[in-house]
């Protein structure tokens, strides 16, 4: 965002304003401190962070180069329809995690307050096949930076997956009714999606008790077993099982960590009592 913002006060003449979206507080404070410590915005965050709709208006009025708010900002009541905030041409909206809440409403909303403004996308999000909703939203690629990119510039570390195979579901389970392993057979579209509706309703099977206990001792014995220390990322197929994994980790962790505890206890100790507090925050 800095390096594209910069670019264009270097190639374009013009009494541009950029406006920053994003659609998380700490993240929206994240990009304000970015530019802040690059030397680019040297504003007090309170003057330049639109606090609503009408303060955006203001400050777009006023003499400022970069402007930062949120995406729900732009909320309004189901048929209300949003007011024009700036008929400037001269406005470039840059918007950060553009995918998902940069979509529907709130984005037609934001194109209504700044109708004559240019609007420029980023996500780190890789787009799943079939969801081409920011490309529809923001257009076309404009620049393409991957994650092999990414660790060939060795500014990524390499991300080694292993999947809980213990915890598998056993396919026999679905084989009575559904026949063969889905990935094992062609089907249409429609027969896809009838496909995936019938799965869905084997859910329970997927967050049964059982199997997210062995999950959480899968990942409680591995962990404790790498012989350093480091984090780990645990990704899910749907959104609900972290928090009903939850639970179970506290209750493997009565029944599995004891041993570990002389190992547990020296590295908890040696965290600072700032860094801890806010962590569990």
């Amino acid at each position: 965002m800095i390096f594209f913002a910069q670019k264009v006060l270097h190639k374009l003449p013009g009494n541009w304003t950029f406006v920053i979206i994003t659609d998380r507080k700490e993240l929206d404070g994240q990009i304000y401190k970015n530019f802040a410590d690059a030397g680019v915005v040297t504003e007090p965050e309170e003057r330049v962070h639109a606090a609503s709709g009408e303060h955006l208006r203001q400050l777009l009025q006023e003499d400022h180069r970069y402007v930062f708010t949120l995406i729900h900002k732009f909320h309004t009541e189901r048929g209300e329809v949003y007011p024009e905030l700036s008929d400037r041409s001269d406005i470039i909206v840059m918007t950060d995690e553009a995918h998902r809440s940069q979509y529907d409403q709130l984005a037609l909303n934001m194109r209504n307050a700044l109708p004559y403004a240019a609007f420029i996308g980023f996500t780190g999000t890789p787009l799943m096949a079939g969801e081409e909703r920011t490309r529809q939203v923001f257009g076309d690629y404009v620049s393409i930076y991957n994650f092999k990119q990414s660790v060939d510039d060795h500014a990524t570390v390499r991300c080694i997956t292993r999947t809980a195979s213990r915890a598998a579901v056993d396919q026999s389970e679905f084989q009575p009714r559904y026949g063969t392993h889905p990935g094992r057979c062609r089907v249409g579209r429609g027969q896809e999606s009838r496909l995936e509706r019938e799965f869905a309703r084997e859910y329970h099977l997927i967050t049964r008790d059982d199997r997210l206990e062995k999950i959480a001792e899968d990942i409680v014995t591995h962990y404790m077993g790498l012989g350093y220390r480091g984090k780990a990322w645990s990704l899910q197929w749907i959104r609900p099982p972290p928090y009903a994994c939850t639970p179970k980790f506290r209750n493997t962790g009565r029944c599995s960590w004891p041993s570990c505890l002389p190992i547990l206890k020296p590295v908890t100790q040696s965290i600072s009592p700032t860094w801890r507090s806010s962590s569990s925050s």
